[in-house]
């Protein structure tokens, strides 16, 4: 840093402090102000406490010409801008563009500051050998290509380039659009340039992240042509409990922010949800908390409704689990747990009431937590099977059963899974919402709960249920716990899901008066079965895995057999493609404008010559296998040139290096192929096209089928190993 402006002494001008709730702090993008938070406070509304700043350099906030305006630099003024606010409750810090970069500093620092960090198209530049392998060559050239326009703007003034005595002569009113100011245009290019070239150039982020403890969620548009979806997917390799989300749409680009404020207003908030989903209740007397873990609600109909007869019951379903909140970047342990269910508690029943709880397998060691940890009144606890591992043994010695060996073997070809980039790209948002809640729930909950601590703590009545049928629980365990007068045990008899199976043995636990209305109730009533989840997740994956690779190897077959599609069909299924293109541009031109934001005219201008150029095609058979050839033939030029050049500069890369030289080869020569032979080359290219289809496809599936026989075959180790334990152990 230059010597003269003290940083220690500035301090951020506070543009919005509006709300009251939980508090969420804004950092916007370069060349704006706070203001461009306003669509967003406004969507996210009076619940929270939102706290926007102008940054260092930009609107009201001190602009010194005599600093770098690193990442650190914008970090220490924020800092002291905090502390001079007298904030003490964490908080979510919310960063956008630049202001991302600042947040993942901050974050890296000062992780005690926060509860959750969301990024919000944030620029990020990974070294060459972290890229993922899909793409590289692509990836790498857009990242320098950005690097390069960076450099190109900051150095615009200091150079005083032709670029910059345009844009602030002729073009000066468009420039000053642009950066958003009726100021100084020296100023602010020279304030621009240092952030290019200090803060988002040489952002901090692949160092900081793989450092950051707080619960982070990366959020990008689609359209993004900064920051690209399949560079996103390489930062999982440094945090692997990252959340990625894809915004989806015509207008979902870089300029999120402005062109879909609602939506990221409904994204920031999508984990705030403090409170859980209660699936049903009823009733009246003392509270009683059914927690409802991966068994699904419907199995507790049949316990709840005579418990009703007494108590105020609340099915409340966990964090993860049915229609509760599902973030993927929660940690899933016992802490995030108990969290979440106090805040529903809390808001259920008056403070200082002693609430019964009750669950079973993964809801019975949540339960156990409660009462050990929530700071509230539990009157008593009663736990079915609690998923926990008795003091002193492993997972694998807790294998009694074929559901727990089935269980841990999920878990392990899950967590395979996660390491492995085709199995992510592959898995979906969807079904990744189901599946890592489910397995983070068993790594940070059931195997890592000490139930020796949690009944130490618990306060309030203990009962743990085992019956019989449960190989898998840790019976002699309890059994010393429970003679020492620390809890009590009940053993009966009964297989692993009595409460469901018998559910007047369940009340009688609770309530024995109870329980010959629970015996009634259940014998007209039609009971759910309890749902062995952890292998159909698996299965749910391998089969997408399956039907993609079967797809692509359909496709292959067909584009390599002798039957030839007419030139004229395929260029008009591509003219379909650019008139389908054009129709979103448009669509998300009328969407950006209804937001106010001025970038709608390069969506309508864009959209509108893509229109013109369908109906040119569909109109002109002629016309349009002309200009499918010319696409054709610029993307073999493209993927020639990226291949090579990628090879020749690039000094490591995460596949062979030979790979990448093929590849530019075999591109260039069917570049060369179709224009000396266009016919040659059509078929060059559906015979390359097709063995890559067929390729892929087939080591799809084959992952898939593979996938399925792994967790089957551990499952059957595990099962076959159980013999050699004579401990008793803890189901999974």
């Amino acid at each position: 840093m230059i010597a003269g402006t003290d940083i220690q002494s500035l301090r951020l001008h506070k543009r919005y402090d509006e709300g009251d709730g939980p508090l969420i702090v804004l950092l916007h993008g370069i060349n704006a102000d706070a203001r461009e938070w306003r669509p967003v406070i406004d969507s996210i509304g009076p619940g929270y406490r939102c706290l926007a700043f102008d940054l260092l350099g930009f609107g009201e906030s001190p602009q010194p010409l005599d600093i770098d305006y690193s990442a650190d630099e914008h970090v220490i003024v924020f800092e002291n801008t905090v502390r001079d606010l007298g904030l003490k409750e964490p908080f979510v810090l919310v960063g956008y563009s630049l202001g991302g970069d600042i947040a993942v500093r901050y974050a890296s620092i000062y992780p005690h500051r926060l509860r959750r960090l969301f990024l919000l198209s944030t620029p990020f530049y990974l070294p060459p050998e972290r890229y993922t392998a899909r793409g590289f060559s692509g990836q790498v050239i857009q990242a320098m290509l950005m690097r390069w326009a960076w450099a190109f703007l900051a150095r615009g003034k200091r150079d005083s380039t032709a670029f910059y005595e345009i844009a602030t002569g002729r073009l000066k009113n468009v420039t000053r659009q642009f950066m958003r100011t009726n100021g100084d245009l020296s100023t602010r290019w020279e304030i621009m340039s240092k952030n290019l070239s200090n803060c988002i150039s040489k952002a901090t982020f692949v160092d900081d992240l793989p450092r950051l403890t707080t619960p982070t969620t990366f959020v990008l548009g689609i359209r993004d042509p900064i920051v690209r979806w399949v560079q996103a997917l390489a930062l999982r390799r440094m945090k692997p409990d990252l959340e990625i989300r894809r915004i989806t749409g015509p207008a979902a680009d870089h300029m999120l922010l402005h062109a879909m404020p609602k939506r990221v207003g409904r994204e920031i908030v999508r984990d705030e949800a403090g409170r859980l989903n209660v699936r049903w209740r009823a009733g009246a007397g003392e509270p009683l908390a059914i927690l409802v873990g991966p068994e699904g609600a419907g199995v507790w109909w049949p316990v709840a409704q005579p418990l009703a007869r007494r108590f105020d019951v609340a099915l409340i379903e966990l964090l993860g689990f049915g229609k509760s909140p599902a973030p993927l970047a929660a940690h899933y342990d016992l802490a995030d747990h108990v969290a979440a269910v106090r805040t529903t508690a809390r808001a259920l029943w008056p403070a200082g009431v002693g609430v019964h709880v009750m669950g079973f397998g993964l809801g019975a060691t949540v339960g156990l937590g409660y009462a050990a940890y929530s700071q509230e009144p539990v009157a008593s606890v009663t736990a079915f099977s609690p998923a926990c591992l008795a003091p002193g043994l492993t997972p694998q010695e807790t294998v009694r059963s074929r559901h727990a060996a089935s269980a841990l073997a999920a878990y392990e070809e899950v967590a395979a899974m996660a390491r492995d980039e085709r199995a992510r790209g592959l898995v979906g948002e969807a079904l990744e919402r189901r599946i890592v809640p489910f397995f983070r729930s068993i790594q940070a909950t059931a195997l890592a709960a000490d139930p020796a601590a949690l009944i130490a703590r618990a306060t309030g009545r203990v009962r743990l249920v085992l019956p019989t049928g449960d190989v898998d629980a840790p019976r002699e365990w309890a059994r010393t716990v429970a003679a020492e007068g620390r809890i009590a045990l009940s053993e009966p008899d009964g297989a692993r899901d009595l409460a469901f199976t018998h559910p007047a043995r369940a009340v009688a636990e609770l309530d024995p008066a109870l329980s010959p209305r629970a015996g009634t109730l259940a014998a007209g009533m039609r009971r759910a079965p309890v749902r062995e989840i952890p292998l159909d997740m698996v299965r749910s994956v391998d089969r997408r895995f399956v039907m993609r690779g079967a797809a692509s190897l359909l496709v292959g077959v067909l584009l390599l057999s002798p039957m030839v599609l007419p030139a004229v069909w395929v260029a008009r299924g591509f003219a379909a493609w650019v008139a389908w293109s054009a129709g979103l541009a448009i669509l998300a031109a009328f969407g950006v404008r209804r937001e106010g934001s001025v970038g709608w005219v390069v969506w309508a201008v864009s959209g509108g010559l893509g229109a013109a150029l369908a109906i040119s095609m569909l109109l002109d058979q002629r016309r349009a296998v002309s200009v499918f050839g010319v696409f054709i033939l610029m993307w073999l030029l493209w993927c020639a040139f990226a291949g090579l050049f990628v090879a020749w500069r690039v000094p490591a890369t995460p596949t062979p290096r030979w790979t990448l030289w093929l590849q530019g080869a075999l591109a260039l020569g069917a570049a060369i192929v179709a224009i000396v032979s266009p016919p040659a080359g059509g078929r060059l290219l559906r015979l390359v096209l097709g063995s890559y289809l067929v390729g892929s496809g087939l080591m799809v599936a084959r992952y898939g089928i593979q996938s399925w026989r792994r967790a089957s075959r551990r499952t059957r180790e595990l099962l076959a190993a159980s013999r050699r334990w004579t401990a008793q152990p803890r189901i999974s």
